[in-house]
């Protein structure tokens, strides 16, 4: 990469160089740099700049003092040999082009400067600084001859440094010399491996010609190449990821090669706000968030706690916690930021969604009542706690909060699919398919994607309680549109149908799928064994059915009664009439006894 800081100043016998540098000439060197940053390549990769003055050793060019041709300081004796005649007339021309251009641009001057530095640059290719400066203020200007008759005839120089051989691909690329400028940015990686600039644009030339291998490849000779430098590394990172953007066909193969460069960073990075966010937010881009917020925690500390600063840092680190699923960590910050503010009602709510996604249940409810009295208007508040209500099989406080919600907030799709689940839970099953509809509409009016398979499976599961069994059927297919894999859907409508002896080559087909799907699922093992009795088939349905109690943890009446069931269709009663009993065992049904009543004894 160039330097960030512009080139350094020249020592000085004039008392108002140094002055007159940052008046007049910086301007222009930034603007050079802003082009090996950004006219090379049609997409850079952002990045905040270092810290001031810090400028990467690998990327310092042979020659930084731009003032060696300078009136007011003369001219530095040569380290080359004495001068030769015509040298010095060349020297001397140089000077007084650079005075010239000098003169103009203090007059505001601008396009006559930088034709006077032009051919003062002509006549001293060796200045490399002066040379960089004026090709990049040409190439600003497109004009890339120009640009380029100065750069060839510096880059001849044995001396010359692999900078002007990147603005030398720079200058091609914008030319359209697309073939000219990606061997020109070879030439600058030979001359100078450690510089960085010239593999991004060298990687986003190919890129861009969908020359995908090559822009990787490009990039891992950059990898090789790196200092044990955090910066270098950092950047590398950061082009990884803007190549990962601009071809995310390759996400997969890239995000690899950012976690390495980033580990590379990581130990060699100075504890400092900016390095450790570039950490944060690369690892994060990688999906590695359990490293971004490693590197984010060390934020914490840099910043003072009654800064409004470090309130929006323990939020960001709350929310990297939980993507990283890592809940115990989120809490106890969480916790932290209650404990400094009793009355942060998001922090309560978010402590209650981690309870509740943990399954202490009474927790979850008190934060989330807490963020509600803390905060009346809380919507979501109201939503999540009717969720925990409804976990807690607590379905009347559930239409009780939500009829509060109702009064408060316009009507939403996520009221009415509570109301619908809870009173699903209270057999309310008229009142379900009435707040089912309601969201129905709501959402297709709009939240469409609120109605996915799932949405339709419980819809589906709603008429089929109520003995609406075409509707449910008409659900469930649309569920399975949504989700041919969907093994619940598939499982409970293979069921239905073979509980009513109907469609069952269907319903075959159907739960044989979903058990391929979950083949350890005892519900969807006891549906298949089901539908080979209801075919006539107990013999193949026997094992089924004794593998789904197998997998099956808690006693169900209904393996046991499906048990019973085949064993009788077999004609071994006793082994029938132990199945049934262990049903009768774990709930009661008349009609089981009175299967057991009539079975034979033996």
């Amino acid at each position: 990469m160039p330097p960030r800081d512009g080139f350094p100043p020249a020592p000085s016998r004039h008392p108002g160089l140094r002055g007159l540098f940052t008046m007049l000439i910086r301007p222009f060197i930034l603007a050079a740099l802003a082009v090996l940053l950004a006219i090379g390549c049609t997409t850079p990769a952002a990045k905040p700049s270092s810290p001031a003055g810090k400028t990467p050793a690998a990327t310092k060019p042979a020659r930084t003092n731009i003032f060696d041709l300078n009136p007011l300081s003369g001219p530095r004796p040569p380290a080359s040999p004495r001068l030769n005649f015509e040298q010095q007339e060349q020297r001397a021309e140089a000077m007084a082009r650079y005075s010239a251009g000098l003169s103009h641009q203090m007059q505001g001057d601008v396009a006559n400067a930088v034709a006077q530095y032009y051919f003062s640059a002509l006549a001293d290719p060796a200045n490399e600084p002066l040379v960089a400066l004026v090709a990049s203020q040409l190439i600003q200007g497109k004009a890339y001859d120009k640009a380029l008759e100065l750069l060839d005839k510096a880059v001849k120089l044995p001396a010359a440094s692999g900078m002007l051989h990147t603005l030398r691909g720079v200058a091609h690329a914008q030319a359209g010399r697309t073939n000219t400028a990606i061997v020109a940015y070879f030439q600058a990686i030979e001359r100078l491996p450690a510089q960085l600039q010239a593999y991004q644009n060298l990687a986003q030339l190919f890129a861009q010609q969908n020359r995908r291998i090559e822009a990787l490849l490009v990039l891992d000779q950059a990898a090789s190449a790196a200092p044990a430098e955090a910066d270098y590394l950092l950047d590398l990172a950061e082009i990884y990821a803007s190549l990962a953007r601009s071809q995310s066909n390759d996400l997969a193969q890239i995000r690899p090669r950012i976690v390495r460069t980033l580990d590379r960073a990581a130990p060699l990075a100075a504890p400092t706000p900016q390095q450790l966010q570039r950490l944060s937010d690369g690892y994060q881009f990688a999906g590695e968030t359990k490293k971004a917020a490693e590197q984010f925690a060390k934020l914490l500390p840099l910043v003072a706690k009654d800064s409004p600063v470090h309130e929006l840092l323990r939020q960001r680190l709350t929310d990297l916690y939980l993507r990283a699923d890592d809940r115990e960590r989120a809490a106890e910050m969480l916790r932290a930021m209650v404990k400094d503010n009793p009355t942060d009602a998001r922090a309560h709510f978010i402590l209650g969604l981690v309870a509740h996604e943990s399954k202490q249940l009474d927790e979850a409810a008190r934060h989330l009542e807490t963020a509600i009295r803390l905060d009346p208007k809380f919507e979501a508040a109201y939503h999540e706690l009717a969720g925990v209500r409804l976990t807690q099989k607590q379905g009347p406080q559930a239409l009780e909060l939500l009829a509060k919600a109702k009064e408060k907030f316009p009507r939403s799709f996520l009221i009415e699919y509570y109301s619908a689940v809870a009173c699903n839970g209270m057999k309310d099953y008229p009142g379900a398919l009435k707040h089912f509809t309601a969201a129905e509409l709501l959402a297709r009016t709009g939240e469409t994607n609120r109605l996915n398979e799932g949405f339709y499976f419980q819809l589906g599961a709603v008429h089929e309680r109520n003995k609406d069994f075409k509707q449910a059927e008409n659900y469930f297919r649309q569920a399975l549109k949504l989700a041919p894999d969907f093994a619940d859907a598939l499982n409970y409508l293979g069921y239905m149908w073979a509980e009513r002896g109907e469609n069952l080559i269907e319903a075959r087909e159907m739960i044989e799928k979903a058990v391929k799907l979950e083949p350890d699922n005892g519900a969807f093992l006891d549906s298949l064994g089901w539908v080979l009795h209801q075919l006539g088939k107990p013999r193949e349905a026997l094992p089924w059915l004794q593998k789904s109690i197998a997998k099956t943890k808690e006693a169900d009446a209904t393996l046991y009664d499906h048990l019973g069931d085949v064993l009788a269709a077999l004609k071994r009663f006793k082994e029938a009439r132990e199945a049934w009993q262990k049903s009768l065992a774990v709930e009661p049904s008349p009609e089981i006894q009175k299967k057991l009543d009539a079975a034979p004894r033996p």
